[in-house]
């Protein structure tokens, strides 16, 4: 090798050096925005979060509005339910038959006094071949 093949070799150097050291300051630099970035998005929902649990003040003025609109809420359901039970007239539940025709619940004690004699339709069964008289 001559003197004349070398010569811009420390030249070349320096500029990869440069270069590289130019990019890992601009990687650093993008990667301290992102930090400072996701900081501040923290900052931000914390801080919504704090006006969040803080909420309203109570006053006389907004507690009574808030009171006249719970009140006017309850008397809306109350007046749906009195029209699904307008509705539902004539049809009662299990428990409401229990509690309005005591004699059912007498027939459950008649059929348990009857001496556990109960007529059994054996001709139902014959199709089973395992049945045994």
């Amino acid at each position: 090798m001559t003197a004349d093949e070398n010569v811009g070799m420390v030249m070349v150097f320096t500029l990869v050096s440069a270069l590289q050291e130019k990019l890992q300051q601009q990687i650093d630099d993008r990667k301290q925005r992102e930090v400072e970035e996701k900081e501040q998005q923290k900052m931000k929902r914390d801080a919504e979060e704090q006006i969040r649990f803080e909420g309203k003040r109570v006053t006389i003025e907004t507690f009574m509005a808030w009171q006249q609109s719970f009140y006017d809420e309850l008397q809306l359901k109350k007046e749906q339910e009195g029209k699904k039970e307008a509705m539902k007239s004539g049809k009662l539940t299990g428990k409401e038959l229990f509690l309005q025709d005591t004699t059912l619940n007498e027939s459950d004690i008649r059929f348990l006094d009857d001496d556990g004699a109960v007529e059994v339709d054996e001709s139902l069964f014959e199709e089973f071949d395992d049945v045994e008289d």
